[in-house]
């Protein structure tokens, strides 16, 4: 009898239940903390990016430069203390762009490099953690749907051979 159950079981499994291949296809939204982060890395970028023109081609620099980074000035700022348990140091940046010009913007570009690789590694590190916790709830909640299915499949198999 037991035998017999069990082959109805597989054969109405393997005909009922769809086959499946089990793989990450969810994408999950970003937590917020997790996207700020990415904004503030991408705007380090942009910055560095400036600032690394501005050392290629020092004679493009204006007076337009220091208007801009009166207002970078700030946004860094926040951000620099908004990650400070994170940095080693919060690095007293120069309030005007043209005092950087006496040694090419070098001191500059490497306090930026470095809080953007600081900031590379935390998004990394938080990209993981968030992809990991993400993994194991999509699993679990696909663990609970298959094991609602198969209960509620077993059930009505053996109630169809009872009958």
């Amino acid at each position: 009898m037991c035998e017999y159950l069990h082959a109805n079981i597989i054969a109405g499994a393997n005909a009922i239940l769809p086959a499946r291949t089990v793989g990450n296809d969810h994408i999950p939204k970003l937590p917020k903390d997790l996207e700020t982060l990415l904004q503030h890395y991408h705007f380090f970028n942009r910055v560095l990016h400036s600032i690394r023109l501005l050392r290629k081609y020092p004679h493009i620099f204006s007076s337009l430069h220091d208007q801009k980074w009166s207002v970078y000035l700030i946004r860094l700022n926040n951000m620099f203390n908004l990650y400070k348990s994170t940095l080693p140091a919060v690095p007293v940046l120069p309030l005007t762009l043209s005092s950087c010009q006496t040694d090419n913007f070098n001191n500059l570009f490497a306090i930026l490099s470095q809080a953007s690789k600081l900031l590379r590694g935390l998004h990394l590190l938080k990209e993981k953690e968030f992809q990991d916790s993400s993994i194991k709830a999509h699993i679990e909640n696909h663990d609970h749907n298959f094991d609602t299915d198969i209960s509620s499949f077993i059930n009505s198999a053996l109630s169809h051979s009872c009958r």
